[in-house]
C-alpha cells in the first residue's frame, strides 16, 4: 500500500471536509478524491459516507482510523529524525559578521559559498565587530567578518577582503558642500553623527586623536539610514566609510573625499592558524572569488 494513501485517508478523516483535507495536503480536490478511491478500492470497504453537505467515517474506517493515524505519525516522526541526522551529519561554519555586507557586495558571497559547498552548513550571525570578537574568543563561531585596521598577529589571524577609507558626508545645505577634498583636522568646530559599530567608532575616534582633536559627538548609535536622514535637515556632518555610504547615495548628501586618515578593512578573522576543513574551503572560496587580499597578518 502507498503510504501517501493513508496520509490522505488521516487529513479527511480530521477534517471531514474534502477541499480542507485537499488544501492541508496541497492537493487539488479532484487529485485528493482520487486517493480516498484508491485507498478504498484497494481495501475493498467503504470508508467514508459522503452526502452532498456532510462527510463522515463508517465503522471500517473508524476502526482503522486509529491505526492509521499512528503509523503515519511514525513515519513522520521517522522522517524528523533523518532530516535531523542529515542536518547534524553536514559539516558545519558559523560565521558572525558585521551589518553591512550588503553594503559592500558581500552578501553573493556568502550565498555562492552555499552554493559551492552544499555540504557544508554555514550559520551566520550579523553583530556588532566587539561582539562578533567575544564569540569568536569564546569559541562561539568559527570565524568573524569585522572592520580592521592594524592587526597585532597576537591571538588570531587576519585576513583582508577589503580596503576601504573613511569618506565625508554632509547635507547639500552644509557650507562644505561645496568642496571636493577636506582634511579631517579642518572639521574640529563640527557635530558628528557617529554610527552603531563599536570597532569603526573606536576607528575613527583613533583618526580624530591623529588630527589632533576631540569630536563633538551630535548623536552616536545611529544606524546608516538613520545618519542619512539627520544630514538631509541639519548642518551636523558624518564620517562614514566611503563604499558603505556609496551604496545608497541621496541626492540630497555629498560624499567628500576625506585627507588625512588611515585605510581600514573589512577582514576575515579566525582563531590563528586555523587548521579547519570548513575555514579552509572558505578561504579557498574567497581565492577563487578573488577577494583574497594578502596574506594573514
Amino acid at each position: 500500500m502507498d503510504l501517501f494513501l493513508l496520509v490522505c485517508f488521516v487529513a479527511l478523516a480530521k477534517h471531514l471536509k474534502f477541499s480542507e483535507a485537499a488544501d492541508s495536503l496541497y492537493l487539488s480536490q479532484s487529485a485528493f478524491s482520487r486517493q480516498i478511491q484508491n485507498l478504498e478500492n484497494e481495501l475493498g470497504v467503504k470508508l467514508f459516507h459522503r452526502t452532498a453537505w456532510t462527510t463522515e467515517l463508517t465503522e471500517a474506517g473508524k476502526a482503522i482510523y486509529p491505526m492509521a493515524q499512528n503509523i503515519t505519525s511514525q513515519f513522520e516522526t521517522a522522517k524528523a529524525e533523518l532530516d535531523q541526522y542529515r542536518r547534524d551529519s553536514k559539516a558545519r561554519l558559523i560565521l558572525s559578521t558585521v551589518s553591512f555586507l550588503s553594503q559592500y557586495n558581500l552578501s553573493d558571497l556568502l550565498f555562492s559559498f552555499m552554493n559551492a559547498y552544499p555540504d557544508i552548513r554555514l550559520e551566520v550571525i550579523e553583530c556588532d565587530s566587539s561582539i562578533s570578537m567575544d564569540m569568536l574568543q569564546a569559541d562561539k563561531v568559527d570565524m568573524s567578518i569585522i572592520f580592521t585596521d592594524k592587526c597585532d598577529g597576537g591571538k588570531y589571524s587576519y585576513y583582508p577582503i577589503l580596503k576601504d577609507k573613511l569618506a565625508l558626508f554632509v547635507g547639500k545645505q552644509h557650507p562644505l558642500c561645496a568642496r571636493d577634498k577636506v582634511h579631517l583636522s579642518e572639521l574640529s568646530n563640527e557635530s558628528f553623527h557617529i554610527l552603531h559599530e563599536m570597532h569603526l567608532y573606536s576607528f575613527t575616534l583613533d583618526q580624530f586623536k591623529k588630527a589632533g582633536f576631540k569630536p563633538k559627538l551630535s548623536t552616536y548609535g545611529l544606524w546608516i539610514n538613520t545618519a542619512e536622514k539627520l544630514l538631509q535637515f541639519s548642518n551636523n556632518i558624518s564620517i562614514i566609510p566611503g563604499k558603505m555610504g556609496e551604496y545608497k547615495m541621496n541626492p540630497n548628501i555629498k560624499m567628500i573625499e576625506l585627507e588625512g586618515t588611515d585605510a581600514l578593512y573589512l577582514s576575515v578573522v579566525t582563531k590563528k592558524n586555523p587548521s579547519s576543513q570548513t575555514i579552509m574551503s572558505f578561504f579557498e572560496h574567497l581565492k577563487h572569488l578573488g577577494l583574497w587580499m594578502a596574506d594573514s597578518r
